[in-house]
C-alpha cells in the first residue's frame, strides 16, 4: 500500500510538474524608461522567446492590467512597452519572472531658454502614433522631444529630427504662433515650436 500511494503521489507530482508553462528564454535583468508615450521595459534575457511568450507578458498598476507589446530584438534583449496610463509603482511579469518597479515621470523639457550652451530651445511636436492614437486614446499632439540652436527660430524655419515614437527622422517646421490641434473636440496650441511638417 505504501508503495502504491508513493508511485501515486510520485505521478501526480511529475504531471503537475508538466503543466507549468516552460520558458525557452529566461530573464535576467530589467531597466525601465519614460519618452512620454508610454513606458519602455528592457529585459535582459538569455534564450528566444516564442511570439505567444512575447504576448504574455503584461503591466500591472493598482487594479488595472495592460497587455506588454514585445520584440525580441537579439539573443539577449526583448524590449517591451506599455500604455502611457502605466506609471509610478507597477507590477510587470514576463517570461516566468516577476518585478516590482518605478516607472519614471515623462522628462519635461525646458521651452524656450536660451542659454550660453545650448542657445535657443523649442519643442518638437508631431501626431501621435496610431498605437497612440487608437490604443492609448491620445487624442492630443505628443511631445517628440527639444531641439535646441545657436540662433533663435524664424516661422517656417525647417528641421529634420528624430522621433522616438515614430522611429525615424522626420520634417519639422518652425510655427511661430503654434497650431492648434485639428481633431477632438478641444482648442490645444502648446504655443510656438517645430511641428511635424509635410
Amino acid at each position: 500500500m505504501k508503495k502504491f500511494l508513493f508511485a501515486s503521489l510520485f505521478a501526480l507530482a511529475f504531471l503537475s510538474l508538466a503543466t507549468v508553462p516552460a520558458f525557452a528564454g529566461s530573464v535576467v535583468g530589467l531597466s525601465v524608461s519614460n519618452g512620454g508615450g508610454g513606458p519602455t521595459f528592457v529585459f535582459t534575457v538569455t534564450g528566444e522567446f516564442s511570439p505567444s511568450e512575447l504576448t504574455s507578458g503584461f503591466v500591472q498598476v493598482g487594479d488595472k492590467t495592460f497587455q506588454l507589446n514585445c520584440v525580441q530584438k537579439d539573443a539577449s534583449t526583448v524590449v517591451c512597452h506599455a500604455p502611457k496610463k502605466a506609471e509610478g509603482n507597477v507590477f510587470i511579469s514576463f517570461g516566468g519572472a516577476r518585478f516590482w518597479t518605478d516607472v519614471p515621470e515623462i522628462p519635461v523639457p525646458d521651452v524656450q531658454e536660451p542659454s550660453p550652451s545650448s542657445g535657443y530651445c523649442y519643442p518638437v511636436i508631431d501626431f501621435p502614433t496610431d498605437d497612440q492614437y487608437f490604443n492609448q486614446g491620445i487624442d492630443d499632439w505628443v511631445l517628440q522631444g527639444t531641439n535646441c540652436q545657436d540662433a533663435p527660430a524664424v516661422d517656417k524655419d525647417t528641421i529634420e529630427f528624430y522621433s522616438q515614437n515614430y522611429d525615424e527622422t522626420r520634417p519639422y517646421g518652425y510655427l511661430e504662433d503654434g497650431w492648434e490641434w485639428p481633431g477632438g473636440a478641444h482648442n490645444n496650441n502648446p504655443g510656438s515650436g517645430y511641428y511635424i511638417w509635410y
